[in-house]
């Protein structure tokens, strides 16, 4: 066998063995993603008033004119008081929640990065390793396929596929071809 043979059967070795993603063990990720980010959301809000509106210890002016890192960007240096920030969080906790059930799940994924990367930025005298792994397992995510299983979008998907128009249609049993890994 040749050397470029050689490579190709080792490359599909590898790319059967470690790329690929078992859509369900994929849609349990993005529910117990959803969930957390849900939660964690919702325990920032807890202290909107203390660390993301102007009132509180950190206001954004300082952070804007004394940035404590070279590039910066938040969402939330656009809102200020409670009540634009708690409209933001509601944005950010529907986003989490359409990420749950796997409503359009690759944009609500993108959106709920966005979100939680610039929650984090916001606050980075706070910032500890936790807030590092959700922002790295929501930037993974983004690159995992999420909806195939256990979503509102393969429900849709599995609805389009098979048009039923008599009984026996509705009665049949057969299983829907399954996606590709």
């Amino acid at each position: 066998m040749s050397a470029a043979g050689r490579v190709r059967r080792a490359g599909a070795w590898i790319r059967a063995r470690y790329l690929g993603v078992d859509p369900r063990a994929a849609a349990i990720f993005r529910i117990l993603l959803g969930a957390l980010l849900c939660l964690d959301a919702l325990r920032h809000y807890g202290v909107v008033d203390f660390i993301y509106s102007m009132d509180g210890a950190f206001t954004n002016h300082y952070h804007l004119f004394k940035p404590t890192a070279g590039t910066l960007f938040s969402l939330f240096h656009a809102f200020s008081t409670k009540a634009e920030l708690t409209v933001l969080f509601a944005l950010g906790v529907a986003c989490h929640l359409c990420l749950l059930v796997g409503y359009r799940a690759r944009l609500f994924t993108v959106l709920s990065f966005l979100f939680v990367t610039s929650r984090d930025a916001r606050i980075p005298l706070i910032e500890n390793g936790g807030y590092v792994v959700l922002n790295l397992a929501c930037m993974w995510a983004c690159f995992l396929p999420l909806a195939q299983r256990f979503s509102v979008d393969a429900w849709r998907a599995s609805w389009r596929a098979t048009k039923e128009i008599s009984l026996d249609d509705l009665a049949a049993r057969a299983r829907p071809a399954a996606p590709p890994r």
